[in-house]
């Protein structure tokens, strides 16, 4: 009976997802000027809607999976800029990057 009841735990996974689909593709048709941050954050959003859908049997947390990403983005650019010589210029666009993800993670804490 473990296969009726997975069968049923996706249909209801399914059922309550549904809604933040819709709500995410609307959003998302809605705001096609959104910067490259915002679509950065849709893309997070839209892999994380995929990975409930097809895994129901898991409890995934969006607040922890973008924590995460986030964090490994700034140990990448931490990496980078220390292993790498990089030039004046690109050093101030990595630099306005920075600023923006961390802005970023503020604004998701509110």
């Amino acid at each position: 009976n473990k296969y009726y009841g997975r069968k049923l735990s996706r249909h209801i996974q399914h059922r309550l997802l549904s809604a933040d689909v819709d709500q995410f593709c609307k959003d998302y048709n809605d705001d096609q000027s959104s910067t490259e941050i915002e679509s950065s954050q849709a893309y997070e959003t839209a892999l994380i809607l995929i990975a409930k859908w097809h895994q129901p049997h898991i409890r995934i947390d969006e607040t922890e999976i973008k924590m995460k990403l986030d964090h490994a983005a700034i140990t990448i650019f931490e990496n980078l800029k220390t292993n790498h010589k990089i030039d004046p210029q690109k050093y101030l666009l990595i630099t306005d990057l920075k600023i923006a993800i961390k802005d970023s993670l503020t604004s998701r804490d509110r």
